[in-house]
């Protein structure tokens, strides 16, 4: 049996983990959030595909005979978003993403070649995605309040990371965000956040979606990377952004190693994420380094016009 993760106004949260062996360590968590009975199911990013057996078999516990499902995917990543089409064609389900995303869910060609050509050996830990069938794709509007029986699920369009990402703030006894990519990666292992920021980083959409979720004062943060946290680390998170944009935006052309050196020194936060991590788990790090290289990117860019 699982044991929710969060229990709020008669609604249950349920956190799974379905993070690829190769991590090593927890990194991808999926959710799902149970309302009272005459609702749906939701799941919040589904994950990879590789790994969508532990939440298939919570759905089969929870769901019973009739129940529906919704799926809502802050974007379309495949670490995120990957396994969507597999739930929305055993389920029927619905799957709520941002405008921009959807074309990528309905055809995943042009998603799966960019995800090799940056990710490499890493998407295809992951597994190739398949696609959502149009007519269960459900494009979201900025502000959408997805209304059921016993709760509402705000949708925030929170560019940054991608410009098709939204999160979603569910409206209970207490006010949960889910920010997907928006709000950097928090690990069980260390109390410790670091930027979720890989090219092609707008850092300027990221810091105002990140003030935007501050501004709604949540509760509880249910990161995808990794689990239920507390809502100060969106502060936290804001200072470290601004930390990093001051270390690195003269030093734009040295490299990701040299960088994230830069920051060892600099930053507690990441300081301690990389001593807790560093011997644990090498693809984990190399997602650290993937977010320096945003910055890095983003600064070459700036410089270049």
């Amino acid at each position: 049996m699982h044991t929710p993760a969060l229990s709020f106004s008669g609604t249950e949260l349920y956190a799974v983990d379905t993070t690829p062996k190769e991590y090593n360590t927890p990194y991808i968590t999926s959710y799902v959030i149970v309302p009272e009975p005459r609702d749906p199911l939701i799941v919040v990013d589904p994950g990879p595909r590789c790994c969508i057996k532990p939440l298939i078999s919570l759905l089969e516990e929870l769901r019973g005979e009739e129940r529906g499902i919704i799926v809502i995917v802050t974007h379309v990543h495949i670490d995120h978003a990957g396994s969507a089409g597999l739930i929305a064609s055993k389920y029927n389900a619905l799957v709520y993403v941002h405008p921009r995303g959807a074309p990528h869910l309905e055809n995943t060609g042009k998603l799966w070649r960019a995800s090799r050509e940056y990710l490499g050996r890493i998407a295809e830990i992951y597994g190739e995605p398949e696609r959502v069938p149009q007519e269960l794709v459900k494009a979201t509007r900025d502000g959408e309040t997805i209304r059921l029986n016993a709760l509402s699920l705000q949708i925030l369009h929170t560019p940054g990371h991608a410009s098709h990402h939204q999160s979603i703030i569910v409206e209970a006894s207490e006010r949960v965000l889910f920010p997907g990519d928006s709000a950097g990666i928090v690990h069980p292992l260390v109390d410790a956040v670091v930027p979720t920021t890989p090219p092609p980083l707008k850092l300027d959409r990221y810091i105002e979606s990140l003030k935007r979720q501050m501004s709604l004062k949540p509760d509880k943060i249910a990161y995808t990377h990794t689990g239920v946290s507390k809502a100060s680390m969106l502060d936290r998170h804001m200072r470290q952004i601004m930390l990093w944009e001051d270390t690195l935006k003269e030093k734009a052309d040295i490299s990701v190693d040299d960088a994230l050196k830069l920051l060892y020194e600099t930053d507690p936060e990441t300081r301690a994420f990389v001593d807790a991590i560093a011997n644990v788990s090498k693809l984990l790090m190399e997602a650290l380094k993937h977010s320096i290289d945003g910055f890095l990117t983003y600064y070459r860019g700036a410089k270049a016009k």
